[in-house]
């Protein structure tokens, strides 16, 4: 997903210096340090949920009741 922001923003901006002529570089870093930040946030949160589910498939809680 990092490989993914790095793209999108290097072509926005790219896009955007040809046709307005006009290049912020601190607003790109920006955009490309937070993009960057959430890829790597949002394949962490995927791969837990993944790896969480597939232990719980594999192993799922055993319930025993409780005899008094």
């Amino acid at each position: 997903m990092v490989n993914d922001a790095a793209s999108l923003t290097v072509f926005r901006f790219a896009s955007i210096a040809i046709l307005t002529g006009q290049f912020a570089m601190g607003t790109a870093t920006t955009q490309f340090l937070v993009l960057s930040v959430m890829g790597v946030v949002v394949g962490l949160v995927i791969g837990h949920i993944l790896y969480f589910s597939c232990v719980m498939s594999l192993n799922p809680p055993v319930y025993r009741p409780r005899l008094h």
